[in-house]
């Protein structure tokens, strides 16, 4: 794997949006831990999942949706790409609030 995909996903484990869908839970007062919460996906997948809609969805005949249709490799690549480019733009402008 060439050192970029390397970096790549290390900034993805590391910056994925947090849960998407996340259910609050409770602590637990006899063990301490903490119960019942769920975070399912995380926000980079969901965002993924809805460019792969997207990619898939096009027009029949339109390039960027006969691409993904067939090579569904690459449609993969583009929607975490668009993932990954969402996040960068919402950390961008949560930073710039003040």
């Amino acid at each position: 794997m060439p050192a970029s995909e390397k970096e790549d996903q290390a900034v993805r484990a590391t910056n994925n949006g947090g849960p998407a869908f996340p259910v609050s839970g409770y602590v637990d007062p006899n063990t301490g831990g903490y119960e019942g919460a769920s975070f399912g996906m995380s926000l980079h997948d969901w965002y993924a999942g809805q460019a792969l809609i997207g990619l898939l969805s096009g027009p029949t005949g339109s390039q960027a949706a006969e691409g993904a249709r067939n090579n569904p490799g690459h449609a993969a690549a583009w929607a975490m790409e668009f993932a990954d480019a969402i996040l960068a733009e919402r950390e961008c402008r949560q930073e710039a609030r003040p």
